[in-house]
């Protein structure tokens, strides 16, 4: 029996390092079914699990998440949670940033009791090496470690993930800076970002390393900051509307079919209300998704979409719900309106 709530999973077989993220959202998590729909996921080895095939469980009222197949075995993974492939998207992310130097290796990483504690990425012909330390060490063990990897390595660096500040804190003492590396979620997916922690300052500011630029030498150029917005991203804003009118005409003339073939096909769209300026199109597609859903139990427990329609007796009880929620979209205040 499997009881524990899944996040993340290896793509194409047991010992991938290609992480996938399911986004505990409902919405979010269709657009990965959609986009991985005739692939197949892996409780990875690389994430300390059993190497068993995954499926993916969505639902409307709880946590999304992936669920071993029947028939496998006693899975002893100990982290399964949203952070717990943050290893291995650093490590393709590092060394996406380094393949223009010439960069292709396969995950290169240290495991304790499951969990990786440390990897290593290299750009061409190993002139440069970072390693990435995901766990505190003593200090007597990390001066140790440093001379050893300097004298194997030649040009080397550390980065230094979240659950590791006493590490970066030698860092900072001894060279008045280190590199932080960290996961986190934007639209659906587990974005790296680097940062530098200087001894006088108290903050960090964060960059996706997508945008960063890292030289031959090993050298983090940040990027250079653009101004901030303050409105909307005119062609995000342009493509987030036109699907709220489909939506609120939908509504407005009770097709919840209609309502819900939109939200699934342009989830992607959907998912870019979350951007500052869009909180009346947020609210409305709030309360269109609820009055949608609210016709589609089933898909609590289905594993192909959301494509289901009550019995007409479970279709009368729900039908003074959902009443209520198409009449809180058609009452909207003139100046709400979309």
């Amino acid at each position: 029996m499997d009881n524990r709530l899944v996040q993340t999973a290896v793509l194409g077989g047991p010992s991938s390092d290609s992480p996938l993220y399911l986004p505990p959202e409902l919405l979010a998590a269709m657009a990965f079914r959609r986009r991985y729909r005739n692939r197949r996921y892996y409780c990875g080895r690389l994430l300390g699990g059993c190497g068993w095939e995954l499926n993916n469980k969505l639902y409307r009222d709880r946590a999304c998440h992936f669920a071993h197949l029947p028939g496998g075995p006693e899975c002893g993974r100990i982290r399964s949670g949203e952070d717990s492939a943050d290893h291995l998207f650093m490590h393709r992310a590092l060394t996406g940033a380094l393949r223009e130097h010439g960069a292709k290796q396969r995950f290169e990483g240290t495991f304790s009791d499951g969990e990786c504690t440390d990897l290593l990425v290299s750009n061409v012909g190993d002139a440069w090496t970072v390693r990435i330390q995901l766990v505190d060490l003593p200090f007597d063990q990390f001066s140790a470690l440093d001379d050893e990897l300097r004298g194997a390595l030649g040009r080397f660096d550390w980065m230094v993930g979240p659950e590791a500040d006493r590490t970066a804190r030698i860092l900072v003492n001894r060279d008045g800076y280190v590199v932080r590396i960290r996961c986190g979620e934007e639209e659906g997916e587990r974005v790296v970002r680097l940062g530098i922690q200087e001894r006088a300052a108290e903050d960090i500011e964060w960059y996706r390393l997508a945008d960063c630029r890292i030289e031959d030498n090993g050298v983090v150029r940040p990027p250079t900051p653009a101004p901030a917005p303050t409105e909307p991203i005119g062609v995000d804003h342009a493509r987030v509307l036109a699907i709220v009118v489909a939506l609120r005409k939908a509504c407005r003339s009770d097709d919840a079919e209609l309502a819900i073939e939109l939200i699934t096909q342009h989830a992607d769209v959907i998912a870019l209300v979350e951007q500052p300026g869009l909180e009346r199109e947020r609210r409305v597609l709030t309360e269109i998704n609820a009055w949608a859903f609210a016709h589609h139990r089933a898909i609590n427990s289905v594993a192909d979409g959301p494509a289901y329609v009550l019995s007409k007796k479970a279709r009368r009880k729900l039908q003074a719900e959902l009443n209520r929620l198409r009449e809180s979209v058609q009452r909207r205040r003139p100046d709400d309106r979309i």
